[in-house]
């Protein structure tokens, strides 16, 4: 396994004043293997439980986060926000209620499309 040295996050926010409540991703890209590596980090009401999925090609990594942000549609008590950090990108934080919108989790995918791009051209220093 290679991975590379920069990565996209995407912090899902249940509050803005507490981040230990917060769910995070974090994809690298295995260059070795010509594929994904997500790291899900849930804090699971305080006892924090990290999921890792590895092997995942492209398409089936748009797939898995088209999925949780169609989910963030549907879901009662969902996140408030949804922070994207990129590489060489700004970051983007957009209201967790905007993913009711397909609009705003195409745009998402998009984003996440370019940051794979990304991912092997970017040094972090």
């Amino acid at each position: 396994m290679a991975l590379t040295t920069s990565s996209v996050k995407i912090h899902l926010i249940n509050n803005l004043d507490n981040d230990n409540v917060d769910d995070s991703i974090v994809i690298k890209k295995d260059t070795l293997n010509k594929s994904y590596i997500v790291t899900y980090s849930d804090q699971n009401n305080g006892s924090p439980v990290k999921h890792v999925v590895t092997g995942l090609h492209r398409d089936n990594l748009e797939d898995y986060v088209y999925m949780i942000l169609k989910n963030q549609s549907i879901d009662e008590d969902g996140y408030k926000y949804i922070q994207v950090t990129a590489p060489a990108m700004p970051r983007v934080l957009v209201s967790g209620s905007l993913m009711k919108e397909v609009y705003y989790r195409e745009h998402m995918i998009e984003m996440l499309g370019t940051s794979l791009d990304l991912l092997e051209k970017v040094s972090v220093k």
